[in-house]
Parts: structure tokens; sequence; C-alpha cells
């Protein structure tokens, strides 16, 4: 009996080591192991160094201990792994193909580890194992989001600005870029749906729901304050979800949702700019605003009389023209990477489409086409960045953004078609094991186990997500979620199944 309890406790103890290896390593890359440390050695550096090599540390592990992690993978048959295995595998084959950027195979590292230590608690079978994953995931989220968000109201609270064009997004933290409003709205939205997962389980006191309702409702503020519009979509459509759905215990219980997670964050979100004005005009009364917040504010009006001046100008947008503004510019990056993918070259048409300042000199040409299994990892990266022009961003090289921004492009140029079946089949799997729990959800008592609940939610964000980012393709927040997800999802359709 001791034994056991010893066991399970330092079961727990590896499996909080290994994932925070993962979460440690997340925003650091391969590029600090390319990096010139006699010119650019400084302890930031040399940290992030550390923390990219986690996942290696990880692999090591798994090695080591290769009957527990490497013989049952193809034993216990799990083709949302598999195909997420030949994805990877795909893009090594690509990056051998291409000979170029092999410090990129870190990417792929990462993708392994993942799956393997994911694979293996399907293995096991243990439900206190998996469920303890998800509340370290939850855990670092609100650490990584309550840090973040901070700093970006900080600095936003005292200029003109919208939040979502917060000077804050433009900063660094540890030599990494400051994560942008998509990535925090991304954030948010999931402590939404696990907070409101819990709050609809109905198995918190009314004490403890009504704190939930709070969080919430601030929660909201802050993700239509942040304005990232795939975030708000997708909380639409679970809103309306939600309603359909879920079971409350009378209609004073809907009416109190709707105002907590509607109308309270509506109108914080209508008084903030009020709010930040008023601020400002108080400080600059008694003097307390600073020279730069004063600038940063004169900057703003002027750049935004510079955009209605260009909207003027350019009233008749072609409708090509205006769905690649809405988007901002993914449906053009799209049409350049495929470009460049199937013909080796950009297209008549596409280099019309480039920005003024881009140099057609530098425009990628491809000699030797690999259709079958793409150009490896962080391709996408490399194929858009045109590092000759001057009046580029350091951080946006390229004519349309610096990556993607969609999973299934990302997927075919760094891994091929071979690769974008695999993602595709993935999706498709989880989706159908996501309908049949949701066919059987009176059977399971859908609404009151709240994990589960939350891990389908999730991963159906996730999946919507990578339409307009790299998202889960790529090593991440988003990866670790969407395989963490599933781990409760196949095991809530084993239990269904047997």
């Amino acid at each position: 009996m001791i034994y056991d309890i010893y066991k399970i406790k330092i079961d727990n103890f590896k499996v909080f080591i290994l994932l925070s290896f993962f979460w440690i390593s997340i925003n650091t890359g391969s590029k600090y192991f390319i990096l010139d440390y006699n010119d650019n050695f400084n302890i930031s550096n040399l940290t992030n160094l550390i923390r990219s090599l986690l996942p290696y540390l990880a692999i090591v592990y798994f090695i080591i201990n290769r009957d527990k992690y490497f013989k049952n993978f193809f034993l216990n048959f799990d083709l949302v792994f598999l195909f997420f295995l030949i994805y990877g595998l795909s893009q090594f084959s690509g990056l051998i193909y291409s000979l170029k950027n092999f410090h990129e195979h870190y990417w792929i590292v990462c993708l392994f580890a993942i799956i393997f230590f994911f694979k293996n608690k399907v293995d096991e079978k243990d439900s206190s194992s998996v469920k303890l994953i998800f509340f370290i995931n939850k855990f670092y989220i609100l650490i990584l989001f309550s840090f973040f968000i901070f700093y970006t109201f900080k600095e936003n609270i005292l200029s003109e600005n919208l939040l979502y064009h917060s000077q804050a997004f433009h900063y660094e933290f540890s030599g990494n870029p400051f994560p942008r409003a998509s990535g925090l709205s991304r954030m948010c939205l999931i402590l939404i749906i696990f907070f409101n997962s819990i709050y609809l389980s109905q198995k918190l006191s009314k004490r403890y729901n009504f704190y939930i309702l709070i969080m919430s409702s601030f929660l909201v503020f802050v993700l239509f304050t942040l304005q990232s519009r795939g975030a708000i979509i997708f909380f639409i459509f679970l809103f309306m979800l939600i309603n359909i759905l879920s079971k409350f215990k009378n209609f004073k219980k809907r009416i109190l949702y709707f105002l907590f997670i509607i109308i309270i964050p509506i109108l914080l979100t209508l008084s903030y700019p009020y709010f930040k004005i008023s601020l400002i005009e108080k400080k600059e009364e008694v003097g307390q605003l600073s020279e730069s917040q004063r600038k940063q504010n004169t900057d703003i009006k002027i750049f935004r009389d510079d955009i209605i001046t260009e909207i003027k100008k350019n009233k008749n947008f072609k409708l090509s023209d205006k769905i690649a503004a809405i988007s901002s510019n993914r449906v053009n990056a799209w049409k350049y990477l495929l470009d460049v993918f199937f013909y080796g070259k950009l297209s008549d048409t596409t280099e019309k489409l480039l920005s003024r300042n881009f140099s057609s000199e530098s425009n990628p040409v491809i000699n030797k086409k690999n259709f079958l299994t793409g150009y490896g990892p962080q391709a996408d990266r490399h194929l858009m960045h045109n590092r000759s022009n001057p009046y580029l961003s350091p951080i946006i090289m390229g004519p349309f953004g610096a990556h993607a921004s969609n999973v299934f492009i990302y997927s075919l140029i760094c891994s091929g078609i071979l690769g974008l079946i695999s993602i595709i089949i993935i999706n498709l799997l989880i989706v159908y094991k996501i309908l049949i729990i949701f066919k059987n959800r009176k059977k399971i008592s859908l609404q009151s186990d709240f994990i589960l609940n939350s891990s389908m939610l999730i991963t159906l964000f996730l999946q919507f997500r990578g339409l307009i980012e790299n998202s889960y393709g790529v090593f991440g927040v988003d990866l670790i979620l969407l395989i963490s997800s599933y781990t409760v999802i196949v095991n809530a359709y084993k239990k269904i199944s047997e």
C-alpha cells in the first residue's frame, strides 16, 4: 500500500517535470543552435539555448526508458499519433532532401517528444495522470496569460492606441518577441472555455460559481478588447452552442449567465477607451505624462490620419483585394507559397501583388521540387523572408508576413503532400471521435464532466485556429494543448466503444 502511494507520487512528479520541459522550451527555437555566441553571448541567449535543449533531454529520457515509451507505440494502435509520426517523418525527409537549414530539425524533435509522451499516457489508461496533465496545462496557460496581459494593459492604459495595436506587442521578452494579440486571445479563450465548463458542470457551490462568473466576465472583456477576429468568431459560436445545448436550472440562471458573459463584458469594452482618455487627460493636467507617452499618442493620431487618407484613395478595391485586406494579407501569403511550392517560382499575378518595397531580385526560386515530403520544418518562413529589403520589419521580413498562417499550407510546404494528407486525416479522426462522444453525451453525462467538455471545445477551437495560423502544425502552445486534449477525448471514446 505504502509502495503504491509512493509510486504514484513519483510518477506524478515525473509527469510534471516532463510536461514542464515542453512548456519551458516554448518560444525559443532552433535559432539558438546557430547563433554566434562570440558576438551574441549574454545570459538571455544562454538561458534560451538551455531552454531549447529540454525537448532533447525528454527524448533521451524516453530512449533510456524505451520499453515503456517506444515498445507499445505501434502495438496499441492509434491513428492520430501514427499520422503525427508520419507528419514528422515527412518533414525530416524534406529537410534531408533540401539539404538546407538542418538546424530546423529541432521542431521535429519537439514533435516526436510530444507524441511519445502523450501516447504513453493513452496506453497507461491512467485517468488520474491525464487529469493531472490537464490541470498542469491550464496552470501554465493562466500564468503566461496573467503575466503578458498585465504588461499589455500597463503599456496601453496611457496610450490612445487600441489594445490590438499596443506597443507591448513590439517588445521583446528574454530575447524573443512578446506574444501578439492573437496569441493572448488564444490563451484568453482557452481559459474562458475552462471556467465556463466548470460553471456549467454545476459541481460547485453558488459562491464559487459566482466567482467563476466574475472571472469569466473579465476574460471575455479582455477578449473583446484584444479584437482578435478569429478568437471572437469562435467565442460567438461557442456562446450559441452553450445556450442551445446546456441545461440551466431555470430561466433566471440563463439570464444571469447572459448578463455576465455578454452584457457586462460589452459595457466594460465600450467604457475602456473613455476611461483611458479620462486618465490621460488627468495625467496631462498635472504634468505626469512622460514625453515618450505624449509622443506616442501624437504618432498614433498621425497614423490614423494616414490610414483614413489611404482608404479614401482606394475606394474601388476589387473583391479579391478586400478579402486579402480582411484576412490581413493571409490569402496573398497562401498564393505566394503555393506558387513557390508547385511552380518553383512566383507567377506574374503573384508578383504584381507584392508590396512596392519588395525586391523582385530576391524572389524565391526552387530548382529541385519535392511535392511528396516538402522542404522541412519552418520552410514557409525561409521562403517568405526577403532579407535584402531594408524597409521591411526585422520581425516580419516578407511581403505578406513571416509565415504561412495556415496549418494546411504550412504542412504542404514543410512536409509535402504526404504531410498535408496526414494533417487532414488527423483532423477528420479527431472530429469523428468528438461527434461520437457528443452523440452519447447523455450516456456519459458530458455537461458534468468539465475536463472532457473543455477538452473537446479547446480542440475544436484549435482546429478552427489552424485555418488562420500555423497553430498545432509546429511545436508550441497549440500543439501541446491539442494532443493533451486528444488524450482526454480518446479515453472517453474508448469507454463508449467498449
